[in-house]
């Protein structure tokens, strides 16, 4: 997301943490050290895990079991238990990692099972906040506080691989770094890689300046860094905030099993962003939405539910896998949630603590969770 509320996020967040408590069930930021590596998705199951009869009479905990790794084919996603068919996911992004800001208390098992177990998400997606220094998303970041950003990342990880749902690990930079990037992904990769939840968000956001020229090369080379150890999905950011995803047509990477990202928010043109989601689709790569919002992009608002309902039904109908922006509570639009939340007992799925945007994406979670698939659903 571009927006010049980072500050605001930041003072927000250092004030709440003084008293936030994730205190139903799950564990918190601390519990990030226990990873999930060598044990497999059964032995972390929760005993709240709801069972989806499949088709065949099989019982499965989650979208993962039923469509196993995701894999590019085409201008679809597919699963790897699944044939040809097509797969759609459906879910949320926590915020930036940052230390101190108001999202950072999010990551964390408490709020990866209400969102799946109560807003019933099929993915989550974790940003590990990077900026360089100077730039006003540098505070707390990766580079100021690598340690503690770290920890909460893997939390959420953990967390998600443990409740059977897929999970975006996102280096959340509009900035190119290469070298801390591959790094990054070459240690994720080695640790997480083999898990079919895994995808890999590779670079968040290019700003406008960024040539797809530049952008593919980055990409390669991080890429690269992926595949020591792990054939996970890979997906690609494109120039201009992810809008300019057709760049890619007679441009694109010769790497395997990679997806292309736009974002949208409800101010941007429907018409000229799903026309280039088409033109890639035309050209036979997939495209990944890991990211919208309900409202402006800078967080300003009005929440539009009108906009947000037309992306929804092109979305669906072409069965395009989205992430909606974001677990939060500061005083936006795009937060989740409103300020007063969380209380001592949350209630994460109760809509009176939710904003008109958090509210509408709920509701929409909630309501295609009957038609999943894998919930025993005739999906779209």
């Amino acid at each position: 997301m571009k927006t010049n509320r980072f500050l605001l996020a930041a003072i927000f967040g250092f004030a709440l943490s003084l008293t936030f408590s994730c205190s139903s069930g799950g564990g918190d930021d601390n519990n990030s050290n226990s990873s999930v590596q060598g044990v497999s998705s059964s032995e972390h199951s929760s005993s709240s895990d709801v069972l989806a009869s499949s088709s065949s009479g099989l019982s499965v905990k989650g979208p993962v079991s039923y469509y196993g790794k995701l894999q590019a084919s085409g201008k679809n996603i597919v699963g790897s238990k699944t044939g040809s068919t097509a797969v759609q996911v459906r879910g949320v992004s926590l915020g930036w990692s940052n230390t101190g800001w108001s999202s950072a208390k999010f990551f964390n098992a408490t709020t990866v099972n209400a969102m799946v177990d109560g807003w019933k998400a099929e993915i989550i997606r974790v940003p590990m906040g990077y900026a360089n220094i100077g730039d006003e998303q540098y505070y707390g970041s990766y580079l100021d506080d690598k340690t503690g950003n770290m920890n909460r990342v893997k939390a959420a990880i953990d967390a998600a691989i443990a409740k059977d749902i897929y999970v975006i690990i996102d280096w959340h930079s509009h900035k190119f770094n290469q070298a801390d990037a591959s790094a990054y992904f070459e240690e994720m990769a080695k640790t997480y890689g083999s898990y079919p939840n895994v995808i890999f968000e590779i670079f968040n956001e290019p700003l406008p300046e960024a040539a797809w020229s530049s952008i593919k090369s980055y990409a390669t080379e991080v890429i690269k860094s992926i595949r020591k150890y792990s054939t996970n999905l890979v997906l690609v950011g494109t120039p201009s905030w992810d809008q300019e995803v057709d760049v890619v047509v007679g441009s694109a990477l010769t790497a395997d099993n990679v997806a292309y990202v736009l974002h949208f928010y409800a101010n941007h043109s429907f018409r000229e962003l799903s026309s280039r989601i088409n033109n890639v689709r035309s050209a036979g790569y997939p495209v990944f939405v890991s990211e919208y919002g309900t409202a402006d992009s800078d967080g300003v608002g009005p929440h539009n539910a009108s906009v947000s309902d037309t992306w929804m039904s092109f979305l669906n109908s072409n069965n395009i896998s989205y992430c909606a922006w974001m677990v939060n509570n500061i005083a936006e639009v795009l937060s989740f949630f409103k300020t007063t939340f969380p209380s001592a007992n949350a209630e994460w799925a109760n809509t009176s603590n939710m904003t008109a945007s958090g509210q509408y994406i709920y509701n929409n979670l909630v309501s295609w969770s009957s038609q999943a698939p894998w919930r025993g659903g005739s999906g779209n």
